[in-house]
């Protein structure tokens, strides 16, 4: 009575199966399937009236009296498949019979497949990312050092000018030496005539030297602005890296947060 029972009730537990997965449920007796429905797209080409086969998950369960669950590739049939079989007791105890629901794992497959791959590039991603930090900080770290190199350029230009100013000062001094020499040579008349050239050389020579510090001057306020410039870039540029930085390390913490649901999601295929 136990086994037409199941027979009779086996179309409504198909009917529950068909909302969740694609399926297989068979009822037999000991040799023979008395109820055999397939899903329309998972056919393992059992039908009612075949021949329990030897070996099947369903002989297996009623020989050894227990339940029994074997995965199964593609390779036998076309498509992957779990099967779970029980015996069915008669009311003496003994085997009368069996049921046996083959699941189609190919969708459970196509996601494992697709996670893996998924799982493969959010690690390339996640070395990329982690790679364009190690660079951007490296980019960071050198502008920086520019920037520090431009401000003792910068230091060192504004020394070179107080000693030009000093030089020019020097220079200017003399030169009034020189002058205040030739009138004093005017003044000793011919006894005044040597003295009177050397006079002439000192004021040639700081005109010489006030006339090159003028130059001096003029070349070290062009370095002074171009390193003004190029501090003003560079200031510009470790703005960018700083914001470069921190969104690099937002894109690889990110990476690595997908990396961990990639691995989840593996694991949930994996299971299913």
């Amino acid at each position: 009575m136990r086994l037409e029972s199941f027979v009779k009730h086996a179309p409504v537990f198909k009917q529950l199966l068909d909302l969740y997965v694609d399926s297989l449920l068979c009822v037999s007796d000991l040799t023979t399937y008395l109820y055999a429905e397939a899903s329309s797209n998972f056919d393992l080409g059992v039908r009612k009236g075949d021949s329990v086969k030897e070996g099947s998950t369903l002989a297996l369960a009623m020989a050894e009296k227990k339940p029994v669950r074997k995965r199964m590739d593609r390779s036998l049939y076309g498509v992957p498949y779990i099967a779970m079989a029980v015996p069915i007791f008669a009311e003496d105890g003994t085997v009368c019979g069996g049921l046996v629901c083959c699941v189609s794992t190919d969708r459970q497959e196509q996601l494992y497949s697709s996670s893996q791959e998924f799982s493969s590039l959010t690690e390339e991603l996640a070395a990329t990312a982690e790679t364009f930090t190690r660079n951007t900080e490296s980019l960071a770290k050198a502008n920086l050092d520019i920037m520090n190199l431009a401000k003792a350029l910068d230091q060192q230009m504004v020394e070179i000018e107080k000693v030009n100013r000093l030089i020019a000062q020097v220079s200017q001094q003399t030169n009034l030496l020189g002058l205040n020499a030739l009138i004093e040579a005017a003044h000793a008349g011919d006894k005044g005539k040597g003295f009177s050239v050397v006079a002439n050389e000192i004021r040639r020579l700081a005109g010489e030297s006030q006339a090159s510090a003028k130059g001096v001057t003029d070349n070290v306020r062009q370095v002074q602005e171009s390193v003004s410039e190029l501090l003003r870039h560079a200031e510009i540029i470790a703005q960018s890296s700083q914001e470069q930085v921190a969104g690099a390390e937002e894109l690889t913490a990110m990476s690595h947060h997908i990396s961990q649901l990639a691995a989840s999601l593996n694991k949930l295929a994996n299971i299913i």
